[in-house]
């Protein structure tokens, strides 16, 4: 995996190299750092319903607050889930800016790995990008 140092630049990596592909220059913006650290205990569906949510606020411009509230429970509180959607949020915004040609899924699965996302996490991201759009 990618290394970073105290700032939360990518550094190299064998898989992924160069410049970010969503990101301009190669720092990680912080939203997406701090969604990471929530993702450990974070449970598939739980994170499957999140993408969901994300995907219609950028198709409708706007953010139910109830489809928010409603995947709170007793290991997810209404803050981490607001953290993990802005983390979520600013990575699909930043892959719709992108056409389907012009982004290379292995390149793409090699970034989103390189910020420690879980990689059953990343799948998910990439069937929502690949085969929705």
């Amino acid at each position: 995996m990618a290394a970073r140092d105290r700032t939360g630049t990518l550094s190299s990596n064998p898989a992924f190299q160069g410049d970010s592909i969503l990101f301009h220059g190669s720092k990680i913006p912080t939203e997406v750092r701090r969604m990471v650290s929530y993702l450990g205990n974070l449970k598939l569906e739980k994170f499957k319903k999140l993408l969901e949510v994300v995907q219609h606020s950028l198709e409708n411009y706007d953010v139910d607050p109830d489809s928010l509230r409603s995947l709170k429970d007793k290991n997810l509180s209404e803050e981490l889930i607001v953290q993990i959607f802005s983390g979520l949020y600013t990575i699909m915004k930043a892959t719709m800016r992108h056409t389907l040609t012009s982004l290379k899924q292995e390149s793409y699965k090699a970034e989103l790995l390189s910020y420690k996302i879980p990689e059953n996490f990343v799948d998910e991201i990439m069937k929502n990008v690949f085969n929705k759009r």
